[in-house]
This record gives structure tokens, C-alpha cells and sequence, in this order.
């Protein structure tokens, strides 16, 4: 097991036509935890469904848990690392994939669960600016993940783990002196995180602040200029749960009320 975890599955209908083909990235669930670009569940019928019908499909693997989430908010463990490697994957697929007989002015990027979550991200990151032109979202925004009214966060869950493994007590994390930690993480053998992230009740936060264009409060405050400017950059968004009630109100509300999207789409319509 090692961090080198970055990997794309490429799928596409005849890459020698003369035609470019309309694209699809597919970002997997898993609560940042677990999940695979080969998950079962979704690949095999994104491939029989958009595959058949001239989409090229790319799904990507990225950093999970603590390789990807666990971080100190400094230089020695920065935040955000699996999303970091998802923007490399957008990157790649808009400079590449007209190789693979895709159009790199037609990319649509979705994801569900911790999938949508990064999509949701992604959306509004300036990181991710001008990498893809529309999304879809299934069941999760990224307003689920910097609520940290509970004291359930990234840096706790960070400080939790450090605790475990090394030692690594909250006076000494408070000093902010992060050598040892680092020391006695880069000799540790990975396998001895998966048991500590496999047991999180709600697997990994993101760190909004440094990803996004704004601070988190900024965001939640200004929603107005969020939905507006998500607007301008995207021919379409695309949200869906199983039930009106169940969406994350907090960042659907406000893209339904400034026009971001048309309608809600109700079961019967389908």
C-alpha cells in the first residue's frame, strides 16, 4: 500500500472516429473513506448507458482517509489533498482527452455521495475553473461538509487520529510544532490508518478555506453571489435525491430561489 493513488479509467466508443465525443467524469461515493473508479454499483451500467450511446466515460481514483483528508491546515499535512488530486484528474482529461476521441468543450463532471460532495466543490473552486462545463450532483453538497457546529471536522478528526497513532497529544498539536508528527507518520506502515477510518461514523470533512474563493463564512453569508456566479460558469447543474425534503436545503435553496436551475423535478416526472 502507498500514496501513489491517482489513477483514470478511460472507457469510449471508437476512438478513432472523426467525431468527439460529449465526456462524463464520474467521482465515486464513499464518505472520502472508501469507494473505488471500479465501483460495481455504478460503473458497468455508466459504461452499457453512455458508452452505447457515443459518451466517452472517465472515472477517477483518487486519495482517501487520512492520505487524502488528514491535515494540520500547515505545509507539513495541507488540506484537501484527495480533492487536489481530483482537480489533476480534470486537468488531464481536458488537455487529453480529445486523444481518447473526447471533446474538451463538452465535459460533464457528476459524482454521488462524497462524489457530489466534490463536484459541489468544484463548482465554485477556482482551482477547478475552466476544467469542465457542467455538473451533476446525486445526493450530497458540499454545505454537508464545513458545518462544523458539531466539533465533527477535519482538524478534530486529524487531531483525534494523531492521538492514536502517535502519541501526538493536543498540547503538542496546539504548539503547532509538527515535526514529530510527521516523522512518526512517514515511518508508519499505511495499513494501520485503514482501522481508524474505517470506524468514523461519517468518514472525512473537507477543508473549504483555501480550496474555495472565499472564507467559509463569506460563503455561507453570501450566497446570492455564490449562486450567480455558478450561473455564468456552467451551461447546466444537475441535483437529485430520493426525496424534495432530503436535499441539503442550506445550498439547494438558495441555487433554486436565484435561478441557478429551473425546477425541481418531482418522481412522476421522471
Amino acid at each position: 500500500m502507498n500514496e501513489d493513488c491517482l489513477y483514470l479509467n478511460i472507457f469510449t466508443p471508437n476512438a478513432s472516429s472523426s467525431n468527439k465525443y460529449p465526456v462524463i467524469l464520474w467521482i465515486h461515493g464513499g464518505a472520502f473513506v472508501t469507494g473505488s473508479a471500479f465501483t460495481p454499483v455504478n460503473l458497468p451500467g455508466a459504461v452499457r448507458n453512455f458508452v452505447s450511446n457515443g459518451i466517452v466515460v472517465v472515472s477517477i481514483q483518487y486519495r482517501l482517509g487520512m492520505l487524502g483528508f488528514f491535515t494540520t491546515k500547515t505545509d507539513d499535512f495541507p488540506p484537501n489533498r484527495g480533492l487536489l488530486d481530483q482537480v489533476e484528474a480534470l486537468k488531464f482529461v481536458r488537455e487529453e482527452i480529445d486523444n481518447f476521441g473526447g471533446d474538451p468543450k463538452k465535459i460533464t463532471i457528476a459524482g454521488e455521495s462524497a462524489g457530489s460532495v466534490s463536484v459541489s466543490a468544484h463548482t465554485y473552486s477556482p482551482l477547478s475553473q475552466n476544467l469542465f462545463q457542467q455538473a451533476i450532483m446525486e445526493s450530497g453538497a458540499v454545505w454537508t461538509c464545513i458545518d462544523d457546529s458539531t466539533g465533527y471536522n477535519d482538524e478534530i478528526l486529524s487531531m483525534n487520529h494523531s492521538q492514536t497513532l502517535c502519541n501526538f497529544t493536543s498540547d503538542m498539536w496546539n504548539d503547532g510544532d509538527f515535526k514529530t508528527l510527521k516523522d512518526c507518520l512517514q515511518d508508519m506502515d499505511l495499513l494501520k490508518f485503514l482501522p481508524l477510518d474505517n470506524n468514523l461514523n461519517w468518514g472525512w470533512k473537507i477543508t473549504v478555506d483555501g480550496f474555495g474563493p472565499t472564507p467559509t463564512q463569506y460563503l455561507r453569508h453570501n450566497r446570492k453571489h455564490l449562486c450567480e456566479s455558478l450561473s455564468k460558469r456552467f451551461r447546466s447543474l444537475i441535483l437529485a435525491q430520493k426525496c424534495r425534503r432530503c436535499f441539503h436545503w442550506r445550498c439547494v435553496y438558495c441555487i433554486y430561489c436565484f435561478y441557478c436551475i429551473n425546477s425541481l423535478i418531482s418522481s412522476t416526472e421522471r
